[in-house]
């Protein structure tokens, strides 16, 4: 049972990058969503591929131009909203993302990384060369010099 619920996690996370964002595998995950909960926060931290890096790398901003909806939550889907992100941005992060009551801080609170890994993902929110964009209830940060991919929750 197990292996099945971390396999429909795996998927259902994976679904909801868009599709020029490939990744091979998950670092981390965590939430504090119990059964009983309707609302969670956490999120998920994913390993890039080394095309999908060198690509950014080469592309810059310019690379994330179609990367607007989750692969698995095509437009015509009830879901689709919630996967449907904003214009991609490069760093530094705006005011409201990070600090005491900043929203993608909460996430990453809710999802217990060890502090090195939150200490390196703060660090390049704060210089050029990390991306991100919003989605109804979600924040998605790609940073290319980790390789790796945030996608946090809230709500």
């Amino acid at each position: 049972m197990w292996i099945v619920w971390e396999h429909y996690q795996r998927i259902f996370y994976e679904n909801a990058l868009p599709e020029p964002i490939q990744v091979n595998g998950i670092v981390t995950k965590g939430s504090d969503a119990t059964i009983l909960s309707r609302e969670a926060c956490g999120g998920v931290i994913f390993n890039l591929t080394d095309e999908t890096v060198s690509a950014i790398r080469q592309r810059g901003l310019s690379f994330f131009l179609s990367a607007r909806q989750g692969r698995g939550y095509l437009e015509d889907t009830r879901e689709a909203y919630y996967y449907s992100y904003a214009e991609w941005q490069e760093t530094p992060i705006p005011g409201g993302w990070v600090g005491g009551e900043g929203i993608f801080s909460l996430s990453l609170t809710c999802m217990k990384n060890s502090n090195a890994m939150d200490k390196a993902i703060s660090e390049a929110l704060k210089l050029p060369g990390t991306y991100y964009t919003r989605a109804r209830e979600s924040e998605l940060v790609v940073i290319p010099s980790l390789k790796i991919a945030v996608l946090a929750y809230f709500g």
